[in-house]
């Protein structure tokens, strides 16, 4: 475009471009985004790198926003996140052939059984430690792997160590703790998925009843007819599926009952409510009602006080985990919990509330 005269002409006309194929695209289910790049004479010359500056920009601009077009201005802090990608791409790649994977670790989060007043479970939490980024969070490279094609060489490696870690639970007498990974939905449907892990469980000679899958609620957006036979093939095996962070993008309660699922994990956001001055006007309660009434379980995510843990008892919740429980623990201090969990959870159980 030439001649416009400010930035608001520049997305006005982005917004008629995505108003003339908003229709098809959502029918389809193609997320789409709009880059744009100004260019003044002294950029013109490189027309290579402008190029570069533009898909990068439009990519982005995809990435930010699945539920509709989205349009974003070119930036040199998006050269940055660029940069950052490719490097955290390179050192996924590396782990994923076997160089520096003590770079990949799993932490433990205990899940709480509120019934039966003691730990029923952990959750595996993927941790990677960049050697020029530092800590960086699983929202973050799990993305990246996703992007780069990485997700399931890099998936097998976190399902390994989870259910090694599942053999030292074993060794030590804790037969009936269960530990649940996070699967992607690439992963997941990756052809032969399903059979490739009951192979790895049943070659560390593990029951399929202690493990768990958890996905995100984006199963429910793509290949839904795919993703039931598999999660049919895992379930008929004994292995235990949950939908984590449920009620905040595609999930609801009529889609959560096309699937042959065993949990639901109700998202922090509405665990947080409970703190708020009425938290008897909160829906989490009837959310547990409703998942029960479709026959599933009930795990409340982030709970971190108290008064949280005594309304989910008094509204039938099955399970909680959370930093009032514990934070996500390095394999020995897992284990050390464990040994502990009699003393650990009378202290934070006791007293109860009245809202």
């Amino acid at each position: 475009m030439k001649g416009y005269e400010n930035d608001k002409d520049l997305t006005d006309f982005c917004e008629k471009v995505s108003d003339t194929l908003r229709s098809y695209l959502y029918v389809h289910g193609i997320n789409v985004g709009i880059g744009i790049l100004q260019i003044n004479k002294a950029d013109a010359v490189d027309t290579d790198e402008l190029l570069k500056k533009l898909m990068n920009t439009s990519e982005a601009a995809a990435r930010n926003n699945r539920n509709s077009p989205h349009i974003l201005f070119y930036s040199p802090a998006l050269d940055i996140q660029i940069t950052r990608e490719n490097e955290i791409s390179q050192e996924i790649t590396e782990i994923s052939e076997g160089i520096k994977t003590d770079r990949l670790h799993l932490q433990f989060q205990p899940i709480f059984n509120i019934a039966a007043n003691r730990i029923s479970g952990f959750e595996a939490l993927a941790r990677l430690n960049s050697e020029k980024h530092g800590l960086v969070l699983p929202l973050e490279f799990i993305s990246v792997a996703e992007k780069t094609n990485m997700i399931a060489s890099l998936g097998e490696i976190i399902i390994i160590q989870t259910l090694r870690f599942l053999n030292k639970l074993k060794e030590r007498g804790y037969d009936t703790i269960t530990v649940s990974v996070n699967i992607s939905t690439m992963q997941m449907l990756e052809n032969g998925f399903a059979n490739k892990l009951l192979n790895m469980i049943n070659d560390m000679q593990l029951s399929p009843e202690s493990v768990g899958i958890e996905l995100t609620e984006s199963v429910f957006a793509i290949k839904r007819n795919e993703i039931r036979t598999v999660i049919d093939t895992l379930k008929s095996a004994g292995i235990k599926v949950l939908i984590d962070d449920f009620g905040t993008g595609y999930s609801s309660f009529a889609r959560v009952s096309e699937l042959n699922i065993d949990f639901l994990k109700i998202d922090k956001s509405f665990i947080d409510k409970l703190l708020e001055p009425n938290p008897k006007e909160a829906i989490t309660g009837d959310i547990i009602s409703m998942a029960h009434k479709l026959g599933h379980r009930v795990v409340a995510e982030g709970v971190e006080h108290k008064n949280q843990l005594f309304y989910l008892r008094e509204y039938g919740c099955d399970r909680i985990q959370g930093y009032l429980i514990s934070k996500p623990l390095d394999e020995e201090s897992a284990l050390h919990f464990l040994e502990n969990s009699t003393q650990i959870l009378s202290a934070v159980c006791q007293k109860e509330i009245n809202f």
